[in-house]
């Protein structure tokens, strides 16, 4: 998805008062996480019958013990701003700026089973060693698709690469030189 200007000036701003802050980006993945699994916060972020001080202050409440008072200012300057329905799109444009600046690169790899981390950082330094990842690390993210019968399929979108390991293909591809 290709980010809006606002968002991506919101992101760079954070970006530039923050630097490679580790911690922050581990609150800002915190807060994705958050916002992708309950529904409720993200209804109420999203309502536009709910006054704007009112939001501000719930987000302060509900979040100053967990996250830092930059990243809750942040938030409520994104609130303040009206800028709710953006929330998502900007906190996703300053991860890939982080990930970016670190000389990291976000794949997927979609596997029939869930694959522990090990497993993971294995396949990513393999990837790591092809010439088109120019020298970066590779970050996976592990996610299930019961439809997939065996191996796997790697999706790196920054890249605009995937690699298909599944054994789907490898039957298509020998089904193509036998017959």
């Amino acid at each position: 998805m290709k980010s809006s200007p606002v968002s991506s000036r919101y992101a760079k701003a954070l970006f530039l008062e923050t630097g490679l802050d580790q911690s922050l980006f581990q609150q800002v993945e915190s807060f994705i996480r958050l916002l992708s699994s309950s529904d409720d916060l993200h209804r109420f972020l999203m309502d536009s019958s709910v006054r704007c001080q009112v939001k501000v202050n719930t987000v302060r409440k509900l979040f100053s013990e967990k996250f830092s008072s930059l990243f809750v200012d942040f938030l409520a300057i994104i609130i303040r701003h009206r800028r709710e329905a953006l929330i998502r799109d900007i906190l996703d444009r300053y991860k890939r700026i982080h990930l970016d600046s670190s000389g990291i690169l976000e794949g997927v790899l979609i596997s029939s089973v869930a694959l522990d981390d090990d497993f993971l950082i294995r396949i990513g330094k393999v990837f790591e060693s092809f010439s088109f990842v120019g020298g970066k690390k590779i970050r996976l993210e592990n996610k299930v698709d019961p439809s997939i019968l065996g191996g796997f399929l790697l999706k790196c979108d920054t890249l605009g690469v995937s690699y298909d390991g599944t054994l789907r293909m490898r039957l298509q591809r020998m089904g193509r030189i036998v017959g």
